[in-house]
């Protein structure tokens, strides 16, 4: 029998936030880090520890079509991230060979440029070094050049995955539908013996017509004698058990595990653990096929959500703790749930397909309209703010008295998340007070860095749930061990209001997410 306190629910909220699509052909320097070959970069779209994606448009291109460049980090110095970018690059190299799969991105281009790093001149100025043009500044940068896929990532819709299904807004049919698509997507990839390794919510990206793609095959692997695989590789919540227990592992086997949590996260907007350890809470009964418990436990979670038994027996078998009774894709395609989708006619795919395609797009539409009316009271002195502040970091002032905050160019909002700002406002008195309000609540959670330029706010919460695994040392995909860092900065409008954008730097999106709702929370936006 489980005891009620020995319940956690595994859900972690996740940000419905899609990029914008109207972006501003205005170069951002602070931003964006320039020219590559024939490419321009507008502005940066995400980031993670080694890599960064942008928005570009070919130099000469009058019709101005938006691509996505992938490249290194300015701060990046190590090998590890040349090794990743160009291994995505080999691997979609051989996806784009001969016949093509509809659900996998093609490449444009590629290739590798002199970069004159931007962080190294302005070391340079302040140490009053005058030939700014000295080669010992030039880095040499891989980058990749793919489709701009304007409608965000699937992890953020998730969020609203499980109201949407308690209404029957979104049928558990639909949500066949989008599956197998991303089924056929990993079935190609096995077809040419590639294994993702690294297959999540957030790398699997729509177009502007709601049709998914798979990306990121940084982590990826080619195989060909043998799929055996040691290295672990992926993020914490998708890993197979194999990878957990520093196992041998067969690539093919781990994408399913992966797609398996996928599944769950589709149907419920949930997770159904929080790792495949022996020791999650959840996961446990799954290896130890103890069934009945474990639904029992869900069903507490989800009982608006009625589940179907077809569904449960998949989601199981897919999420194995023994990797040979994981199903194959095959096996998956014609499972007893999906046949209700492989007994339809052409014409009934067709209507179905576009009455999902209607829901994202008003989902898409609610998630947009939602973030821009976020709106907190008219006066921040009722939110308890200090006046002022003395913060010292690394025994430098953490701002000027005299600085200014940046203007919004265009209302781009090429971030996740933001808060309009109205009222009479102090800029330096309103961050410094908020740095302090966050040090002061979440002490224990978090670490500064700030910027000398802006008002702006590097800040890193520590994942309190399950930093770095104490049996395997095995960190979070972007190499944080467990950490997310997001940026808050503070921009003004011409009228007179303020906002205060949020960047997801390094790190999860539920991690993030749960750090700008702490945050959020500290100046009354409710």
């Amino acid at each position: 029998m489980i005891e009620e306190n020995e319940i956690n629910n595994p859900h972690k909220e996740i940000s419905p936030s899609p990029e914008n699509d109207n972006l501003t052909y205005n170069y951002n320097q602070n931003n964006a880090p320039g020219e590559f070959g024939e490419y321009k970069v507008i502005t940066k779209i995400s980031g993670g520890s080694y890599t960064s994606a942008f928005a570009a448009i070919k130099k000469n291109d009058k019709d101005k079509k938006i691509f996505i460049l992938k490249t290194l980090n300015e701060k990046q110095k190590g090998i590890k991230g040349n090794i990743l970018l160009n291994n995505e690059i080999d691997i979609l190299k051989e996806l784009n060979k001969g016949e093509k799969c509809e659900y996998i991105p093609e490449l444009y281009d590629f290739g590798k440029v002199n970069y004159q790093s931007e962080l190294n001149i302005k070391q340079n100025k302040k140490m009053n070094i005058p030939n700014q043009n000295d080669e010992n500044l030039n880095i040499v940068k891989t980058y990749l050049v793919i489709d701009y896929y304007p409608r965000g990532n699937l992890f953020l819709y998730l969020e609203r995955f499980g109201e949407l299904r308690e209404k029957n807004i979104i049928k558990e049919i639909h949500l066949k539908l989008l599956f197998r698509k991303i089924i056929l997507a990993i079935q190609f990839c096995h077809s040419t013996n590639i294994c993702h390794l690294d297959l999540k919510p957030s790398n699997i990206i729509f177009d502007q017509d709601f049709e998914p793609k798979i990306i990121d095959f940084g982590l990826s692997k080619k195989y060909t004698k043998s799929e055996i695989f040691k290295e672990k590789r992926g993020s914490q919540q998708y890993m197979c058990p194999e990878m957990w227990k520093k196992s041998d592992y067969i690539g093919v086997k781990a994408d399913i595990f992966s797609l398996g949590v996928i599944l769950f996260n589709l149907v419920t907007g949930m997770f159904g653990f929080g790792t495949s350890q022996k020791k999650d809470i959840f996961y446990r009964f799954i290896a130890s096929n103890d069934l009945k418990n474990y639904w029992q436990i869900i069903n507490n979670y989800i009982n608006k959500i009625n589940l179907s038994q077809e569904f449960k027996d998949l989601y199981i078998q897919m999420v194995s703790y023994n990797a040979s009774n994981r199903p194959t894709i095959a096996q998956i395609l014609e499972s007893k749930w999906m046949q209700e989708i492989n007994n339809l006619n052409e014409n009934e795919k067709i209507k179905l397909d576009n009455e999902l395609k209607d829901k994202f797009n008003n989902l898409y539409n609610e998630i947009k309209q939602k973030n821009e009316e976020l709106i907190i009271t008219e006066k921040f002195e009722s939110m308890e703010y200090t006046n002022t502040r003395d913060f010292h970091y690394n025994e430098n002032k953490f701002f000027n008295d005299n600085l200014k905050p940046k203007i919004i160019p265009n209302d781009s909002k090429n971030f996740n998340n933001y808060i309009i700002l109205k009222g009479d406002l102090d800029p330096v008195n309103f961050m410094n007070s908020l740095a302090d309000k966050i040090t002061q609540d979440y002490k224990e959670l978090i670490s500064f860095r700030t910027s000398e330029k802006n008002l702006k706010l590097e800040i890193t919460f520590e994942n309190e749930d399950d930093n770095e695994d104490e049996e395997t040392g095995v960190s979070d995909a972007d190499g944080e061990d467990g950490k997310c860092k997001m940026d808050i900065e503070l921009f003004k409008y011409e009228d007179g209001r303020y906002l205060l954008k949020f960047l997801k730097d390094k790190g999860e999106y539920s991690d993030y997410y749960q750090g700008f709702k702490k945050i959020k929370e500290i100046i009354n936006c409710n």
